[in-house]
C-alpha cells in the first residue's frame, strides 16, 4: 500500500471543494458526486466510476483510485446522514444515451427523493432498459435518491428529456406508451399482450401532466379496493411493471 495523503483540517481547500458537491449545479458542472458508505462506494468501484475515497481507517484502502486519509470530523462535515459511515467516495457522473430495450420508464415530475430512488431500484429489478426524467423531476444525484437506489443508479441509463419529445421518439420506435392516472383510465387487465412498452408515472401530488396523457397511447390504472384512493408512486411502479412484464408477447 502506498503512503497515503492525509488531510486533517476542515478548512482544507480540497475538502471545501468536495463540500460544494452537495449542490446540484456544482455536481452537474463538475460531473462528480459524493457517495456515503461502504456499499455505495464498492458499487461505484466495481463499475469503474469511482475516482477517490476519503477513509478514516487505512484498512479501507482501495487500489486504483485516489485514497485520502481524513478525520471523522471531515467525514461528518461532508456527510448528510445522522450517523455517518467511515468512508466517502467521489464518483464521476457519466452521461449515457437511451438504451431501447423492451421496457422504458418515463417519470413526469417525481419530486420525492425516496420515491425516485426506490423507482430506480425497482426498474432495475424488472429489466427496464432506460429511465427518462422530465425537467421538473428531482435531481437523480440528490444524496437521498442515491441512497435509496442502493447503487442501481450506476447500472442503467437515466436521461433528462422533454416528455413530449421522448414520447414521440418512442412511438416512432414502436413502443406502446402507457400513462398512469386515476381518472378516465382503463385497468391494466384491459391490455392483452404487449411487446415493447413505455410506462409513464407522474408527480406524487398532481400525477402525469395533461399534455403527456394526451400524447400517450393509452391511460391505465391498477385495479384495487375502493377503500383506498391511490398508491405510493414507487409501489404503483412495481405493480405495473410486474403486471405488464407478464403480458409479453
Amino acid at each position: 500500500m502506498k503512503e497515503l495523503l492525509k488531510i486533517t483540517s476542515l478548512t482544507n481547500s480540497h475538502i471545501k471543494e468536495l463540500a460544494l458537491l452537495a449542490n446540484s449545479k456544482e455536481r452537474n458542472a463538475k460531473k462528480k458526486v459524493l457517495l456515503e458508505g461502504e456499499h455505495l462506494v464498492k458499487e461505484a468501484y466495481g463499475l469503474g466510476v469511482l475516482e477517490e475515497v476519503l477513509i478514516v481507517d487505512e484498512n479501507d484502502y482501495l487500489d486504483g483510485v485516489n485514497n485520502i486519509l481524513v478525520t471523522k470530523d471531515i467525514i461528518k462535515k461532508l456527510s448528510t446522514t445522522a450517523t455517518p459511515q467511515s468512508i466517502i467516495g467521489i464518483a464521476k457522473i457519466v452521461d449515457k444515451e437511451i438504451e431501447f430495450g423492451n421496457t422504458i420508464l418515463l417519470l413526469d415530475g417525481i419530486s420525492d427523493p425516496g420515491n425516485l430512488g426506490t423507482i430506480v431500484r425497482t426498474a432495475k429489478a424488472f429489466d427496464v432498459s432506460s429511465i427518462i426524467l422530465s425537467s421538473r423531476s428531482i435531481d437523480i444525484y440528490n444524496e437521498k435518491v442515491i441512497r435509496a437506489t442502493q447503487g442501481a443508479i450506476f447500472k442503467m441509463p437515466i436521461i433528462k428529456m422533454n416528455m413530449l419529445d421522448a414520447i414521440s421518439l418512442l412511438k416512432d420506435k414502436g413502443y406502446l406508451v402507457l400513462a398512469t392516472a386515476l381518472k378516465d383510465a382503463s385497468y391494466l387487465d384491459s391490455i392483452d399482450k404487449v411487446d415493447k412498452y413505455a410506462l409513464v408515472l407522474g408527480n406524487e401530488a398532481t400525477g402525469v401532466s395533461k399534455e403527456v396523457i394526451e400524447a400517450s397511447d393509452k391511460v391505465v390504472k391498477i385495479k384495487m379496493s375502493e377503500n383506498v384512493e391511490s398508491l405510493n408512486v414507487a409501489i404503483a411502479c412495481g405493480i405495473c411493471l410486474y403486471d405488464l412484464n407478464n403480458k409479453r408477447k
